[in-house]
């Protein structure tokens, strides 16, 4: 996720899953979900903002349902996405 941040690109969730190297996961899995949870909380406690705005949906090029669960309530949930994926994206350019 974090290559994909510095090239300023999203990974969908079925490309996500070929690139582990350390587990092989469906792309609509239960651990899938809590593996991305867990990373995405991580990385948002060391500042590198919200990583799992990164992951779509092949067909929609938008995260999925359970991304937006997690968003305070909004008007235009997509804008509010795609500030949040910019925010990744200028973070990951940030030096240090």
């Amino acid at each position: 996720m974090i290559e994909s941040a510095k090239l300023r690109q999203t990974i969908t969730y079925s490309e996500l899953c070929m690139r582990l190297q350390t587990a092989t996961l469906h792309y609509h899995s239960s651990i899938l979900t809590r593996l991305m949870d867990e990373v995405c909380e991580d990385e948002w406690d060391k500042g590198h903002g919200k990583l799992c705005a990164l992951i779509v949906l092949k067909a929609t090029g938008i995260p999925g349902g359970g991304y937006f669960s997690h968003m305070p309530q909004s008007d235009d949930l997509e804008a509010a996405w795609r500030q949040d994926l910019e925010d990744v994206f200028s973070k990951s350019t940030t030096p240090g």
